[in-house]
Order: structure tokens, then C-alpha cells, then sequence
């Protein structure tokens, strides 16, 4: 058990989380007012772009925080950072 143990651990690949398929990161500043949150998210999802994780990384009260966005894969990482930089937000990622 402990051999058949072993070589489904080594059967798993290192960059993945899991067996999950890995998500591309996106980085994005966000003014703090009523309704930022949708209207970031609502901008993507007209371009048919699906968040798949959302994390609020930093936030000062009255100047806003930045949002850490998995998206499904680099090609969308991409083109949510396309659109959300056209939109006149600050995007960046790692």
C-alpha cells in the first residue's frame, strides 16, 4: 500500500494545486465607493470573462484595495487585464 501510495503521489504534477487545473492571477486596484466591486466584475463579465477566485488583498478605507482575480487560464489573465486597463483601472500581474 505504501509503494502504490508513493507512485500516486509522484503521478500528481508539482505546479498544479491538487488536481485542480492551475489559475492565472490578476492583480487590480480598486476605488473604495459604493458599487466598485460590481462594476469591476460586471465589466468582465460583458466580456464574457469568468472570475474563478476572487481574494481582497489590502484595503485603506476612503482610497480602495487591490483584488487578486484566477482566471481560468493566461489567455483570459490577459484579456481581463486588456479590459480592465482600457477601463482606467491599475492592473498588474506576476
Amino acid at each position: 500500500m505504501f509503494n502504490a501510495a508513493e507512485m500516486t503521489r509522484a503521478a500528481i504534477p508539482i505546479r498544479s494545486k491538487g488536481f485542480l487545473q492551475p489559475i492565472s492571477d490578476v492583480f487590480v486596484f480598486v476605488m473604495d465607493h459604493a458599487g466598485a466591486i460590481s462594476e469591476m466584475t460586471g465589466l468582465l463579465a460583458r466580456e464574457g470573462l469568468s472570475i474563478m477566485d476572487i481574494e481582497l488583498l489590502k484595503i485603506r478605507e476612503g482610497t480602495g484595495g487591490t483584488f487578486r482575480l484566477g482566471l481560468n487560464s493566461e489567455s483570459e489573465a490577459e484579456r481581463s487585464r486588456a479590459v480592465l486597463i482600457e477601463a482606467g483601472y491599475r492592473v498588474h500581474r506576476l
